[in-house]
């Protein structure tokens, strides 16, 4: 590596670099600064035949543009791979905080691209991996989604949520955080959980004809309901006493009597219509 005054004009943003926005008012303290003390430190670039590429320092660059500067002095590399070039700039940017999560997941995407795994990205990033995991996620995302990630306009966890659907299923989710239904973290993982519940019950229709609307209704939360049920049940047994028998009006216990009575043949072949679809997964599995 050799320190050289290169010439600005002969200089060229990194088009994969992971920062693509750039406070203005940020760059306006930036050029105040080195227009006051001088450049302190280099910016990074490597020889790309007669030119060169920003690997580190671009906002440092764009700072000497704003004030009509001609040259710039930079520590210039010749010996850097597409993925170096592109791991130095996450390293410089990865830290700081207007850096957006959804600019992130489009550079680590790349290194991905590049052939590097998830734990290789985060060792070299110096980044925790569930940081990378997540962030490699958001590219699930609709492209509308992803835009609004980007400019701020929902959140990371409402990003994160949405990207854990389906693309089909993402417009559901954003039409109730836009709705206002999902305002702590709590509402807005449980609707997501919901959604999931729903599309994987509807999924059960695939190797079949188109189902009616009356199907789809009934399969849709299925096991939502079943978990709610379950849970009730639950809470009404204390210590082996059936709480909630004292509260039943002895002119309705016989009538309850049968329904429960009826509800055990109906639990027994819901059972055993999922034990036989769940069977061929664990022969599969052995």
């Amino acid at each position: 590596m050799s320190t050289a005054t290169l010439a600005i004009d002969l200089i060229d943003p990194n088009p994969d670099q992971p920062r693509q926005t750039f406070d203005e008012s940020a760059l306006d303290e930036l050029a105040a600064s080195i227009a006051a003390q001088g450049l302190i430190q280099p910016i990074t670039v490597v020889r790309r035949g007669e030119r060169f590429m920003i690997v580190a320092g671009e906002r440092r660059w764009r700072a000497h543009k704003r004030l009509g500067l001609t040259e710039i002095t930079a520590n210039v590399r010749d010996d850097m791979s597409e993925r170096d070039v592109m791991l130095q700039a996450i390293i410089e940017n990865a830290l700081r905080r207007d850096v957006n999560i959804m600019e992130e997941a489009i550079a680590f995407a790349r290194l991905a691209e590049l052939g590097m795994t998830e734990t290789e990205i985060a060792t070299q990033c110096g980044l925790a991996p569930f940081r990378v995991r997540w962030r490699l996620s958001l590219m699930n995302l609709r492209e509308e989604y992803r835009g609004l990630a980007k400019s701020g306009q929902i959140t990371a966890a409402q990003a994160l949520e949405l990207a854990k659907l389906e693309p089909g299923d993402q417009n559901r989710l954003f039409r109730a955080i836009k709705a206002g239904e999902c305002a702590t973290t709590l509402q807005l993982q449980s609707r997501a959980a919901v959604i999931r519940e729903e599309a994987a019950q509807i999924d059960c229709f695939a190797d079949h004809a188109k189902p009616s609307e009356a199907h789809v209704r009934l399969a849709s939360g299925f096991e939502a309901r079943v978990r709610r049920l379950s849970a009730m049940l639950r809470e009404s047994t204390v210590d082996n006493e059936i709480v909630a028998v004292k509260r039943v009006d002895p002119s309705r216990a016989d009538t309850l009597a049968d329904l429960f009575a009826a509800m055990r043949g109906d639990l027994e072949r819901i059972e055993s219509a999922l034990r036989a679809v769940a069977e061929p997964e664990i022969r599969l599995a052995a």
